[in-house]
Formats: C-alpha cells, sequence, structure tokens
C-alpha cells in the first residue's frame, strides 16, 4: 500500500516546476509532509495512513474500475504475444 501512495504524494509532471516546488513556501511544509511520511509508515496497521488512504480512497475506485483495467491488461498482453509470435516467425525464416 505504501509503494502505491507515496509516489501519489509527489506528482511527476513533465514541467520546469514541480508541484512540490510550487507548494514549498507554504509555512510548516517539510514538516507536514515529514508527519504524513512517518504516519504512512507507521507499523500500528490499524493506525497506519497509507493503510487507511488505501481501503478508504484507492482500493474503492481501483475496484469500480476494475474491468477497465483488466480489459487493457488483456489487450496488452494480447498485443505482446502478436509481436513475440511476428518477431519468432521472421527469426524461423532467416535461419
Amino acid at each position: 500500500m505504501l509503494t502505491i501512495l507515496v509516489p501519489s504524494l509527489t506528482l511527476h509532471l513533465p514541467l520546469p516546476i514541480t508541484p512540490d516546488t510550487l507548494v514549498s513556501w507554504l509555512p510548516l511544509y517539510y514538516l507536514l509532509k515529514l508527519l504524513v511520511l512517518a504516519a504512512c509508515m507507521y507499523p500500528d496497521r490499524k493506525r497506519n495512513l497509507s493503510h487507511i488512504l488505501y481501503y478508504s480512497l484507492i482500493r474503492p475506485y481501483l475496484l469500480k474500475k476494475q474491468s477497465i483495467v483488466d480489459s487493457g491488461m488483456r489487450a496488452s498482453a494480447n498485443a505482446f504475444r502478436n509481436a513475440a509470435k511476428v518477431v519468432d516467425d521472421a527469426a524461423a525464416k532467416r535461419d
């Protein structure tokens, strides 16, 4: 859960200025960010912020979109299989 949540705290946009830089002028920003990250890594599962956020926000959203994600994964797997088949056929003709 922590591996899903922590990257979402720092948005990676193709901009010269990151959102982290934009809000870093706020008072106590770095202290609050440190506290949020520490709360995400808290060892008690019931009070772990990443556990709470995952099960209250992220998981319900992913469950709603599960069929879309699954169909996209199936389509990409089929595309990779077809590409591998084309490469294998080309290699077999070359030999």
